[in-house]
């Protein structure tokens, strides 16, 4: 249960303290610190996309379409929000949070490596064709920061691997440090948002209360689809895929081509998806303590 309070602990402490939005910066580089260790472990190919990661990536595209035709009717600003927070991809952190709670990384990985580049690539036929806006929006732009933070780890653990196996088995015992840089990135990016939000108060106050109650049951909406695409395999792995999701890459799609307001949905969603894998942290752990 350490973790999952540990976890807890970040989250308040960023959320009350909001001076990391001065140390964004270092969210990339310990993010690729992580993931370097999450990977020297592992070796891999072509065969870890599994038919579900296929479903996964279908999910991921059909699903905010479908919301946004339900919503948009009834307010159009809500209705960018689901449709941001339910197309966006894998978060780059899955394959560590995989890690820390015994989930299959491989699966998680698969997810990652899939959908970065399919939405990357679709979003900017989607944005000005299904919203309206963002006819000058670029995949590159979009791709190359994500595909950098990824593929530069994976490529150097996999390199190591296949060059020195003393090597590799030497750094993995030193994978530990990826929970301090977890939580580290945890307080920063809630001081982030705290910030945000008290910067823009006259702005959005009056929307903050229902954006976050849409932005947390999105949260459970995404979880709780990619445990049942899963269907009862590797199901932890599947609910991580679909409902932890790279809120960098929301937040900056929102600030450029919607607004401010539409930007409080990802700016929420880091503080939700934190919350929701400390709890289910705190599950495993309990469950492990009774065996």
């Amino acid at each position: 249960m350490k973790k999952a309070l540990y976890i807890f602990a970040a989250i308040l402490l960023g959320s009350i303290f909001n001076y990391g939005h001065a140390y964004t910066f270092l969210i990339r580089y310990n993010l690729m610190v992580m993931l370097f260790f999450a990977f020297i472990g592992i070796r891999f190919d072509f065969k870890i996309f599994t038919p579900t990661h296929y479903k996964i990536l279908v999910v991921n595209i059909l699903l905010p379409i479908l919301l946004f035709f339900i919503v948009k009717d009834f307010h159009p600003t809500f209705a960018q929000i689901a449709f941001l927070l339910t197309i966006i991809p894998t978060a780059a952190a899955v394959p560590v949070v995989a890690e820390m709670m015994g989930a299959d990384i491989r699966l998680t990985t698969g997810s990652l490596l899939l959908t970065t580049p399919i939405i990357a690539l679709i979003l900017p036929f989607l944005l000005p064709n299904l919203l309206g806006v963002g006819n000058d929006i670029s995949s590159i732009d979009l791709v190359l920061p994500i595909i950098s933070v990824v593929f530069i780890p994976l490529l150097l653990s996999q390199i190591i691997q296949f060059s020195s196996t003393k090597m590799s088995t030497f750094l993995n015992q030193y994978s530990s440090i990826s929970f301090p840089l977890f939580l580290l990135n945890i307080v920063i990016a809630c001081g982030n948002a705290s910030h945000f939000i008290q910067a823009n108060m006259e702005l959005v106050g009056k929307d903050l209360l229902p954006i976050m109650g849409i932005t947390a049951l999105l949260c459970i909406l995404n979880f709780k689809v990619g445990k049942l695409v899963g269907r009862n395999k590797n199901l932890l792995a599947f609910e991580l895929a679909l409902g932890r999701k790279n809120t960098m890459i929301g937040l900056w799609v929102a600030l450029t081509y919607f607004s401010p307001i539409v930007a409080l949905g990802p700016i929420f969603y880091i503080i939700c998806h934190n919350v929701y894998n400390s709890w289910q942290m705190w599950v495993i752990e309990k469950s492990k303590v009774k065996a």
